[in-house]
């Protein structure tokens, strides 16, 4: 009997060793990916996201490397221009770095957040952020750049809150630096900022001067990017002193300068060069630029040319075509600035659209429609107050879902903290609590989704394929691709996490895979899949197969028994 015992204690201590050695291989298999992640980040940020990716489960690393790797993600993400929209991911750095005698992590973490706090339209927080990352040291900050971009990102908050002094001084400093550096690419970032604020308070000469420099240096340097970006500034000097002339060539200029812009880009300088011509009477030239508008255009330039549109045809006289165009413009802002700022909005589509308005009809038609226009007016205001009422409680209820979102991930990251730290517990009672835990962190998960579910249900998407489903014959063109990639974006954003859940449940789920997935969970029917992703049915049933053969069973089942 005493040797069997002895024998059953020898396999336990066995069996206890190799589940030990197994965790610390693990553990050395995050440590290399951060640190091959960390190396290359500088040179092929893309890349570096792509090995955090490979990462499933990182709420199952020791604190030290989960500290990095939430830095080191929420850096990658930044550097890849990837949206943040919450602050739970760097605040893991932040927490954990402000304890440490590590003031360079320290100070890169608190930089992040402050990057992180601007996305989510937190320039307070941005702001605070920012100074935190400068008041620790600025002498232990080894990297240039992040140091220079730190002090433009501090003058970007007081810039945006109407600091202008304070964001002329960030941006000095930030010149200053870059120069005692000798980094000349960087100077030139500056060199914009220190321009961009003298254009917001209307010193032209000043700015135009800066605009100058920043074509003088990108052409020493052979920098053909930079000089179409300080031609295009100058061209906007130009036209805001009304040298609409000198804005013309200026701007074709810019366009014909650098054949490397990104859509968005070239978009924008059509935007300035329809606007310059509008001015100079040139109404069918105007109208040619404003219609070149790209597939994946910004929404913000979208909402731009609608009013350069807008003033178009008022300048025609078209009172019919301009109203509809404004209403366009108006609708865009409004979706654009739902969760921030859409009181300030509201106050510009009184004060300046309507007004505006209502000042240049009444000049054509003083005598004859002055009682008209008036009551005319008197109904569009009185409309927008019961659009800002609506929308006021609309939009309490989206920040109420948006709230009840984010502190169910918070319970979730809890419970998930509490079973790793009960996973060198074997006791009979700690696994029964395990379970317990498990079985809430399920009921939390599914929670989640539904708040998610709800969030969606509050988008204008959700109302157009609500009317689509209802009808019996559903017409192809509903969407046009620049609507269908809006929506797109708004699903990656409101299913973050059930993505983030997908992907680590199946990492070779591609972006467009996970999409799909989410219009299944969501019960949508082949033809409003079709309808939403700009699909065929051959295409639709390839692709059902593929996630097939990608997905295990349950997994697998788990999506496609939701759709019907």
């Amino acid at each position: 009997m005493m040797k069997y015992t002895q024998i059953t204690f020898q396999l336990i201590g066995k069996l206890f060793l190799f589940i030990v050695l197994a965790g610390c291989q693990q553990n050395d298999k995050y440590t290399a990916l951060l640190l091959q992640a960390d190396s290359i980040m500088n040179v092929r940020p893309d890349s570096a996201l792509a090995l955090l990716n490979l990462i499933q489960f990182p709420q199952e690393m020791k604190t030290a490397d989960r500290a990095l790797y939430s830095l080191l993600f929420t850096q990658a993400e930044q550097k890849n221009r990837i949206s943040h929209t919450n602050d739970s991911l760097i605040r893991i750095a932040v927490d954990y770095y402000k304890d440490k005698d590590d003031k360079e992590q320290e100070t890169k973490a608190y930089y992040y957040l402050g990057c992180v706090y601007q996305d989510i339209g937190d320039i307070v927080g941005a702001t605070d952020a920012f100074l935190k990352a400068l008041n620790i040291n600025p002498q232990v900050i080894n990297d240039t750049e992040r140091l220079t971009m730190i002090y433009e990102n501090l003058a970007e908050c007081y810039q945006s809150q109407g600091f202008y002094d304070k964001a002329m001084e960030m941006y000095r400093i930030s010149y200053k630096t870059n120069i005692n550096h000798n980094e000349e690419k960087n100077i030139l970032f500056s060199l914009q900022g220190i321009g961009e604020v003298f254009m917001y308070q209307h010193q032209w000469d000043s700015a135009a001067y800066y605009y100058n420099e920043i074509i003088e240096k990108s052409r020493a340097i052979g920098d053909s990017s930079w000089i179409s970006i300080g031609i295009s500034n100058l061209a906007h000097v130009y036209y805001n002193q009304k040298k609409y002339p000198e804005a013309y060539h200026t701007a074709l200029k810019s366009i014909h300068n650098n054949n490397e812009d990104k859509e968005n880009e070239i978009t924008s300088k059509y935007i300035l060069l329809g606007d310059i011509l509008i001015q100079l009477g040139q109404y069918d030239s105007a109208r040619y630029y404003l219609s070149l508008n790209s597939i994946k255009e910004d929404p913000f330039l979208r909402a731009s040319r609608h009013f350069s549109l807008y003033e178009l045809e008022k300048k025609c006289g078209k009172y019919k075509e301009a109203t509809q165009y404004i209403d366009t413009y108006t609708t865009l802002y409004d979706s654009l600035r739902e969760e921030k700022n859409k009181e300030e909005i509201a106050k510009l589509i009184n004060s300046y659209t309507i007004e505006r308005y209502k000042k240049e009809i009444s000049e054509k038609q003083k005598r004859q429609t002055r009682i008209s226009i008036s009551f005319s007016i008197l109904i569009i205001i009185s409309i927008l107050f019961i659009f800002l009422m609506i929308d006021r409680h609309r939009k309490q209820e989206y920040i109420g879902l948006h709230k009840s979102l984010m502190k169910k991930r918070g319970e979730i990251m809890k419970m998930q903290e509490e079973l790793n730290s009960m996973d060198m517990n074997h006791s009979p009672n700690s696994i029964q609590e395990k379970e317990n835990k498990q079985n809430i962190l399920k009921q939390l998960q599914k929670e989640k989704f539904y708040y998610s579910i709800q969030l969606f249900q509050k988008t204008s998407y959700y109302k157009t394929i609500q009317e689509l489903k209802q009808k019996r014959r559903i017409e192809e063109k509903v969407f046009t691709s620049g609507e269908r990639g809006l929506l797109w974006d708004c699903i990656y954003q409101i299913f973050s996490d059930t993505m983030s859940y997908l992907k680590a449940q199946c990492p070779e789920l591609t972006r467009e895979d996970l999409l799909y997935c989410i219009f299944y969970l969501l019960g949508y029917s082949n033809s409003i899949i079709i309808i939403c992703t700009g699909s065929n049915a051959n295409a639709l049933k390839s692709r059902k197969n593929r996630l097939k053969n990608k997905m295990t069973k349950e997994l697998y089942s788990f999506i496609f028994s939701t759709y019907k």
